[in-house]
């Protein structure tokens, strides 16, 4: 049997409270349960059930074959390596796709259809009155996902005013004829439609809730640790509401850097001789402007692994989300642990029992 997405039968007791309720579909303000549904979505949107070689044949033949010609290469002091590069292929994933629908069956949620083409992975689920699209973030692994961060400048948006990141639009773009497709089939026309994602999938839920149309409406975008997407032109022509999980130090919402600091680089550059002006009108018009979207909700800080003291903020100052980073900054590992989903999922899930006792 597959290993079962809740660890206890408290956290197991306290999710079948929260999902017996039914949930505000078409109400546009922020929910503690979706909240917490939404970021365990974008937990079980990592789940591998993509092959990692979609054109090739059998994974057994090509895992044979791979750690041969990896032998050849290295040898055996450099086992290590082989290893960690096996390890990369080593999964099956029909098998994973099962977990993944294992997982959904502890909600009594549905897997409707997976997407997948050139590094861009999503699930659409049905949720029974509605459906859920959850994107999946960012592959420390995954070449493409680590070149869609990277390209970070603005580009004029095609279809709508504004300037959008060119990586996280030609990542949506991969995937949105497939979603429009089945999101629009007859069968889910009168179920509201949320769309989540963390970290590179929270960008994606972004872009696609701003491009994206549904004949059920698009209820709300919840995001978990999304960096920005777009300049504020792009973003105030976002039409459905988008709720934005911010978790404690997280600094991955921090990026691209915004406005102000690119703002003052720019003045600072231009007393450069020769190359300074250029060099400013240059970074002022690929990387400047960039906002969020959507309204933040700020997760506090809490101590490592107990969650229990957590409060969800609706504003925090600059000041404060700085001095979070500097209290996590050391040793470095506690900072990317803000970044992760699961801490958001567990952090989420306390909130919302605590609020609906």
């Amino acid at each position: 049997m597959y290993d079962k997405y809740f660890t206890s039968e408290d956290d197991a007791t306290n999710a079948s409270h929260l999902l017996s309720k039914e949930l505000p579909t078409y109400r546009k303000a922020y929910s503690d349960r979706t909240a917490w549904i939404m970021s365990v979505m974008s937990e079980l949107a990592y789940i591998k059930f993509n092959s990692l070689f979609p054109e090739s044949g059998s994974t057994d033949f090509i895992k044979e074959h791979f750690i041969k010609k990896v032998n050849s290469l290295v040898g055996e002091e450099k086992s290590k390596i082989v290893t960690t590069l096996i390890n990369k292929i080593n999964y099956n994933p029909t098998v994973e796709k099962a977990k993944l629908e294992s997982n959904l069956d502890e909600f009594q949620f549905k897997l409707l259809k997976t997407f997948d083409d050139k590094g861009t992975q999503a699930i659409l689920v049905d949720a029974g009155t509605y459906i859920i699209l959850s994107f999946r973030g960012t592959e420390a692994d995954s070449l493409s996902d680590i070149k869609a961060d990277a390209k970070a400048n603005l580009a004029k948006c095609s279809v709508s005013e504004g300037q959008i990141h060119t990586g996280f639009r030609d990542s949506f773009n991969y995937i949105r004829r497939d979603v429009e497709e089945e999101i629009n089939k007859e069968e889910y026309s009168n179920k509201p439609l949320f769309i989540t994602g963390h970290s590179l999938g929270g960008a994606l839920a972004t872009v696609a809730t701003k491009f994206l149309t549904h004949k059920g409406g698009i209820a709300a975008c919840y995001t978990f640790g999304s960096p920005r997407v777009g300049n504020d032109d792009w973003v105030n022509n976002i039409k459905s509401p988008i709720h934005r999980i911010v978790n404690a130090a997280d600094s991955v919402t921090m990026l691209p850097p915004g406005d102000v600091p690119i703002s003052a680089l720019s003045f600072c550059l231009r007393f450069i001789p020769s190359i300074g002006e250029p060099a400013s009108k240059y970074l002022s018009e690929k990387f400047g402007r960039y906002m969020h979207a959507g309204n933040m909700r700020y997760l506090t800080n809490c101590k490592p692994g107990d969650f229990n003291d957590v409060r969800v903020l609706y504003s925090v100052s600059f000041t404060y989300r700085i001095k979070a980073l500097i209290v996590k900054s050391l040793p470095f590992g506690k900072l990317l642990s803000d970044h992760s989903i699961s801490n958001y999922s567990k952090k989420l899930m306390i909130i919302a029992i605590n609020r609906n006792k």
